[in-house]
């Protein structure tokens, strides 16, 4: 059930935004992978957006803990430093499926956002997917400072570079800040965990700029000019138990976005 991509589901999130902002109904719309549901939740807390009742619902489940029959996503709301146990619990539990080195990404991807982003709204969710070729989809999103604000405090220098240049250096070991806490090799080695050890995919968009990478394929930087208020990371990775965390995280791959084209206010893409 590998549906379209993260990059196509933000390009829905983006379509539902725009009918939210003219009107439109979006109650047609009865199933959302995670790329698409966090950053509307997120949209739709902002803006105190009222919903049809029957997408009110479906969000409401969605936030409550799953049963143990259906033990298969969690959706959690960042507070604070408080750690998010449900993630790391259905993590504990899939780990039989995907291994380990599935929590260690997640936690680098989290500590980046407790520790460097400055958010007032954050939240995390994954769902797992079965049929012939299964797979985990995360969303990550925080409405901080964004990556390419943080390179841009880090060095002054930064002011004049495009955003999606920017994320391609955080994404390519960049650190954000003079004391090199390591931020940028932490997305480094989670990219590489990503891509190269699950064979997955992963859409990053902040602010204005946006980078796409996935197994096999080349690297894309986008624009975004509509923009999105701090940082969203979707990912999705395949069953592989053999993958092992240690073997990328003290070493630097380069990815690099060689085009660049545009995404509109739709989430459609634009040579």
């Amino acid at each position: 059930m590998w549906t379209g991509s993260v990059l196509d589901c933000f390009g829905l999130f983006c379509q539902l935004k725009e009918s939210i902002v003219y009107g439109k109904s979006i109650a047609d719309i009865d199933f959302m992978y995670p790329t698409t549901l966090v950053p509307l939740l997120s949209y739709i807390e902002k803006y105190n957006v009222k919903l049809h009742p029957d997408i009110k619902g479906y969000i409401d489940s969605i936030f409550q803990p799953p049963t143990k029959e259906s033990n298969d996503y969690v959706l959690e709301k960042l507070e604070g430093e408080k750690r998010p146990d449900r993630m790391y619990n259905l993590m504990d539990a899939l780990s039989e499926e995907y291994g380990n080195a599935v929590q260690y990404f997640l936690g680098e991807l989290l500590a980046n956002i407790f520790d460097h982003s400055e958010f007032n709204n954050a939240f995390v969710m994954a769902q797992s997917y079965g049929g012939r070729n299964p797979f985990i989809e995360f969303c990550l999103y925080d409405d901080g400072i964004s990556i390419p604000g943080s390179l841009k405090r880090y060095d002054k220098k930064f002011n004049l570079v495009e955003d999606c240049e920017l994320i391609n250096k955080a994404v390519n070991g960049q650190s954000t800040k003079i004391e090199d806490d390591g931020r940028g090799c932490g997305i480094n080695s989670s990219a590489q965990l990503i891509i190269d050890g699950f064979e997955g995919e992963m859409f990053i968009v902040s602010k204005n700029g946006a980078i796409y990478m996935k197994h096999g394929e080349t690297t894309v930087r986008y624009n975004y000019p509509d923009g999105l208020d701090g940082t969203l990371i979707g990912l999705r990775v395949t069953k592989k138990r053999d993958v092992h965390w240690a073997q990328y995280a003290d070493r630097k791959r380069s990815f690099v976005g060689k085009k660049v084209v545009n995404i509109d206010a739709n989430g459609n893409v634009r040579n």
